[in-house]
């Protein structure tokens, strides 16, 4: 029997960063990324329609803000791992992500590293 994969969806609104983590996280063993967003209002509907393992989501969105799909992510009856990636990482924005369900808080400019290790520990914890 194969071991379930773990699935992601990314949402940013930067090609750039988009395009980057999936070259980085697609290299993780047992891990797919299912979908992305480039805003808030499509990365609610990714995750609704995907039901993905894990969501790495942004704050700075077009529209919807990222704790505003924080806040929808966490009405859903099966609530991924979100990860909050940031060039914000200000203090007061981590106590309010982790308050509104967020599991993790990392800095996009420091803390990849860090991402793919936590990606890597679920994949472990879900797969035993």
């Amino acid at each position: 029997m194969e071991p379930s994969r773990t699935r992601i969806v990314i949402i940013d609104d930067s090609d750039l960063i988009r395009g980057l983590l999936w070259q980085i996280l697609e290299k993780i063993e047992g891990v797919e990324i299912v979908g992305q967003a480039a805003n808030g209002e499509t990365g609610i509907a990714r995750v609704r329609e995907l039901r993905p393992d894990i969501v790495t989501l942004d704050l700075r969105l077009n529209g919807v803000s990222g704790m505003d799909v924080l806040r929808e992510i966490q009405t859903l009856p099966d609530r991924p791992m979100v990860i909050v990636l940031t060039d914000f990482p200000f203090s007061s924005y981590r106590r309010r992500c982790l308050e509104l369900g967020a599991a993790h808080f990392l800095d996009k400019a420091s803390e990849i590293p860090k991402l793919t290790e936590l990606i890597r520990n679920h994949r472990w914890v879900h797969s035993t």
